[in-house]
């Protein structure tokens, strides 16, 4: 399966062969999608660096969403059946997901976050600096099939890799 976004708000899913298999419209608030995975389940997880992500079942369906806003602050998608409890920041860089279920989403305020598969919290680590756990903004995340979660940050040159409790493993 492949999947892309069409630019307006939408996302495709194709065929290993390229054919596409369905189109879906996520929402006319989601205009910033600019990270997609593909959990082990099927889910579809949605990084939108305005609104923050959404995940969708793979028939289309809004699974839960992380503090999705309006331009103007106010709460733009109310009533959705689970929230990603505790997404500090709107603005996503990208999102991944473990071979666990776990969503790991990096973000623009230089920290990582991990969620359970139903949506609770159950890690943030970074913060703004040079240091060696510190980020000046992680573009790019991804989950090695261990749990080790590997951030990419083009601003210091670096790739780390973390433990999955957030602990830096090595860098290069």
């Amino acid at each position: 399966m492949s999947l892309g976004t069409d630019g307006n708000g939408g996302f495709h899913v194709f065929h290993p062969n390229g054919t596409l298999e369905a189109a879906y419209e996520t929402s006319r608030y989601d205009s910033g999608i600019n990270s997609i995975a593909v959990g082990y389940d099927g889910r579809v997880v949605l990084g939108d660096y305005y609104y923050g992500v959404n995940v969708f079942h793979p028939n289309g369906s809004r699974v839960m969403t992380g503090q999705v806003f309006h331009p103007n602050g106010s709460l733009a998608l109310e009533g959705q059946p689970v929230h990603l409890e505790g997404l500090t920041e709107r603005d996503v860089n990208d999102v991944a997901v473990g071979s666990d279920g776990r969503i790991v989403v990096a973000q623009d305020n230089h920290t990582v976050q991990v969620f359970h598969p139903n949506g609770s919290l159950v890690l943030t680590f970074g913060s703004y600096g040079a240091l060696r756990s510190e980020f000046t903004s992680p573009t790019d995340v991804a989950v090695h099939p261990d749990g080790r979660i590997v951030v990419a940050e083009p601003g210091s040159y670096l790739v780390r890799v973390f433990w999955p409790n957030g602990t830096l493993a090595t860098e290069f």
